[in-house]
């Protein structure tokens, strides 16, 4: 997956900001994303498969949030859930997302 500057997620462009370390609560983490702010960060150095599955994951966090989910938002477990499902999806059938 090519890295985006821009994600649109519902109405809202989300500016993707590649950063060297990425901290949310006071831990490094590979990801995270401000919906007020509109940017998803995401750490760099990482492997490739792995960046897509934490762009992803963000983006699916803004997914919940922009449908007034909070309590989805909140829930690692279901967005990691979605997050990795919708991933190997793309990987297995790049073909299909491409217009």
């Amino acid at each position: 997956m090519k890295i985006p500057k821009q994600v649109k997620v519902g109405a809202m462009k989300y500016d993707v900001i590649q950063c060297s370390e990425v901290i949310v609560n006071n831990e490094e983490v590979a990801g995270s994303v401000s919906p007020s702010l509109q940017q998803i960060k995401v750490q760099t150095g990482l492997k490739k498969e792995f960046t897509t599955e934490v762009i992803i994951h963000e983006i699916v966090h803004a997914i919940a949030h922009h449908a007034g989910r909070s309590d989805l938002f909140a829930d690692e477990s279901i967005i990691e859930c979605f997050a990795n499902g919708f991933t190997q999806v793309m990987l297995d059938n790049k073909g299909i997302f491409n217009s």
